[in-house]
């Protein structure tokens, strides 16, 4: 098509028209991004082009999985951590590098949430965090605020507030 025949490169929905007819393995984008060959819709944003992957930090695995699957369709990638010692590996370990974003559990066994916060605070080249629980006080949203927190959602989190939450937390972290 004549789009794909230009030597410029088009933000993804200026180019969204052609890509049901173009096969993934011929498209950089599709290729790269984790596009689909089925046919039906794909969605671009600007922000979840930038985002390497959010970790989702939650003892509970039920919950884990329901973000994981809220988070991707929200158009991110995704890694999980089923504590806050492994939560602390992966940010403080080489993997640290493909994290845009954290959602950490406030309530978990051994390590729980505001230690992680307190762990990684002051260090440079932490992602932002963002604190969730099911145990929702203002005290816990201001000291997990005072730790390093971002923001604080409350479970069970609706997918609208949470897409919110995280492309509040990307853009503030873009601008600093």
């Amino acid at each position: 098509t004549w789009a794909l025949s230009q030597q410029v490169i088009y933000p993804c929905w200026a180019v969204l028209p052609w890509l049901s007819e173009l096969p993934v393995a011929e498209c950089p984008i599709l290729k790269q991004f984790g596009g689909s060959d089925r046919g039906g819709p794909f969605r671009f944003e600007s922000e979840s082009l930038m985002v390497k992957s959010i970790l989702i930090v939650d003892d509970d695995p039920t919950q884990r999985r329901i973000l994981e699957e809220t988070i991707k369709r929200l158009g991110f990638g995704t890694k999980t951590a089923g504590s806050g010692e492994q939560a602390l590996q992966i940010l403080e370990g080489p993997e640290r590098g493909d994290i845009s974003l954290v959602l950490l559990d406030l309530v978990m066994g051994g390590l729980d949430g505001m230690a992680v916060l307190d762990r990684l605070s002051g260090k440079s080249g932490v992602p932002p965090i963002i604190v969730q629980t099911a145990h929702g006080s203002i005290d816990a949203a201001i000291n997990a605020m005072r730790a390093g927190a971002v923001d604080f959602v409350v479970k069970p989190v609706s997918p609208e507030r949470l897409e919110v939450s995280i492309k509040s937390a990307l853009k503030i972290e873009a601008l600093a």
